[in-house]
């Protein structure tokens, strides 16, 4: 009888380590589990920075070309107006006195003009070209905001 309480007692003592050998096992397991999962959060997010950066990126290569360009457009303008002065100075050498007075003064009005359209245009396009670079900031940004945050991408709150 007493060999059999010894044999009893070593079978649950077993059964007690293969009990806690798979409690320690599967503790392993979700403990790896949860480093994946933090792994892939972390790449998650280097991989959103990384797009946000990039969309920046393009967005200031984009407003560059535009200023490039909208640059060239003032310098070809200024090119057509010295040319159209020189056509302009050439007619007048061949007028009598009064009649150079009244061209010059319609010359004058006319480039006042000329000049005060450009100044209208310039200032819509420049403003134009700031309200566009601000709106595709603002919506990189809120596109880009991490979950939970106010007005993110995530749906998260």
């Amino acid at each position: 009888q007493q060999q059999q309480q010894q044999q009893q007692q070593r079978e649950r003592e077993q059964r007690e380590r293969e009990q806690q050998q798979r409690e320690q096992q599967q503790r392993e397991r979700e403990r790896e589990q949860q480093l994946l999962r933090e792994r892939e959060q972390q790449l998650q997010r280097e991989r959103e920075q990384r797009e946000q950066r990039e969309r920046e990126e393009a967005l200031q290569r984009q407003l560059q070309q535009q200023q490039q360009q909208l640059l060239q457009q003032q310098q070809q303008q200024l090119l057509q107006q010295q040319l159209q002065q020189q056509r302009e100075q050439q007619a007048l050498a061949a007028m009598s006195a009064a009649e150079r007075a009244r061209a010059e003064q319609e010359k004058r009005d006319h480039e006042l003009a000329i000049k005060m359209q450009r100044q209208e245009q310039y200032e819509a396009a420049n403003a134009a070209l700031i309200a566009q670079a601000e709106r595709r900031k603002k919506q990189a940004s809120l596109y880009a905001a991490p979950p939970g945050a106010p007005g993110g991408g995530g749906g998260g709150g």
